[in-house]
């Protein structure tokens, strides 16, 4: 079984931002995205700050899984195997559930692993490639320019407000992103978005569940999914409208109205669980770059996830954006942001409205259903879109070896 990673938030990189101001490239928020693109950066020769708002390990509202392209670019990355180690489960099954209806698919590679273990491994790997990390600390990307150089504001819990240089700044800072508030960097939100909710629960399920399955539900007010991680806990992320939540009165009472809907067993202890809450899911922000500024990760935009496709988008956009990054900061150049700006469009944009269309079918049980229906009687029709969707289309060598070790599939009380 794995272990979380504790980093002593204010001690670990012995970075002292009073004296320290001036920096190739600072990382703003140390999710995947931000630790992956602090990593490269620091791989690169580049003195990098990784700084987060946060205590770690925190608890974080995610479905919990790494589909076949993330996993893909955490392989070229030398980050496997950590995953592993932190006790991350391999998904061999994802069942749909939906009123009394569920079919059941193969998927070839996922990973299931809590933010709370995985996101400490990435910011060690960080720190160890030479990467300096500060917790608990707040940053604000400032308007003006200095001698080619974006400032930012930082503050740490610990300490005065100090102003920093950095030569390229990352924003990867999660949905709502108030680092960029000063600039004109729009985030529109969808008027028909849901909300995020979920939790983590320790082992046992009342009537029991496959170790290697993932497990989701669709019902009238949201969707569930519900995903075994490290030390056989149970990942419950979940996208469901505000306004039933509100008229209902509680998260778990709106989650047991999903799973019973679509007769999904309700998970034992959600009544007494610590659930996390998020704001609006799907936006999309008016541009991902500025001058001397990069925008990666959920700062970049959003839509509501199916399996694992909000780490996806975040990881790649670190690994499509390092060269661009190592370019910035030996010399800025207005062709850097363009560039950005189309390779987002094109990798990451493009695939985040085929989930767009996902989530509008998932609103309506009815048509889902049907859907569920065709997908019984032509599998591989079911088959080939869950691969458009999570799938790379390159073999990933080291997971051969991972699933190599893992135990075979069986269901667990």
């Amino acid at each position: 079984m794995g272990s979380f990673v504790k980093i002593d938030l204010l001690q670990s990189s012995n970075v002292d931002l009073d004296q320290d101001l001036h920096w190739d490239v600072i990382v703003i928020g140390a999710g995947p995205a931000g630790s992956l693109a602090a990593m490269n950066a620091a791989k690169n020769g580049l003195k990098t700050l990784l700084v987060e708002s946060k205590s770690f390990p925190r608890p974080k509202v995610c479905g919990g899984c790494l589909n076949e392209r993330a996993l893909q670019v955490l392989d070229e990355a030398g980050l496997l195997d950590r995953l592993r180690q932190g006790g991350g489960l391999r998904v061999a099954r994802l069942r749909l559930a939906c009123g009394g209806l569920s079919s059941d698919w193969k998927l070839k590679s996922m990973l299931s692993i809590s933010r709370l273990a995985m996101d400490p491994l990435l910011v060690q790997a960080a720190i160890e490639v030479g990467a300096k990390f500060s917790s608990q600390t707040t940053a604000m990307v400032e308007q003006e320019l200095v001698e080619e150089c974006r400032l930012v504001r930082v503050h740490r819990v610990d300490r005065p407000a100090v102003t920093l240089f950095a030569k390229v700044v990352v924003v990867a800072s999660g949905l709502t992103s108030n680092s960029l508030n000063l600039l004109d960097m729009k985030s529109e939100v969808a008027a028909d978005t849901r909300i995020g909710v979920g939790t983590l629960l320790e082992a046992g399920w009342n009537q029991g569940t496959d170790l290697h399955q993932l497990t989701m539900a669709v019902g009238k007010n949201g969707y569930v999914g519900l995903a075994r991680v490290e030390s056989r806990r149970l990942n419950v992320a979940a996208a469901v409208d505000s306004k039933e939540l509100k008229r209902v009165g509680s998260i778990p009472k709106l989650i047991s109205e999903i799973l019973s809907e679509c007769k999904v067993p309700i998970p034992d202890g959600i009544d007494q669980a610590d659930w996390q809450g998020t704001p609006a899911l799907t936006r999309k922000r008016s541009k991902v770059s500025a001058q001397r500024l990069i925008v990666l990760g959920d700062a970049a935009g959003y839509i509501e996830p199916f399996t694992g496709e909000g780490m996806t988008w975040g990881l790649q956009s670190a690994a499509l954006s390092a060269d661009l990054i190592r370019e910035g900061c030996q010399a800025w150049s207005v062709s850097i942001e363009t560039r950005w700006e189309g390779i987002f469009r094109e990798e990451i944009r493009s695939r985040q409205w085929i989930c767009r269309g996902l989530s509008q079918l998932l609103r309506k049980p009815s048509l889902a259903k049907m859907v569920l229906r065709c997908a019984r009687c032509a599998p591989w029709i079911a088959d080939k879109v869950i691969a458009k969707i999570t799938g790379s289309g390159n073999k990933i060598a080291s997971l051969a070896s991972f699933e190599a070790g893992e135990q075979p599939i069986e269901s667990h009380a």
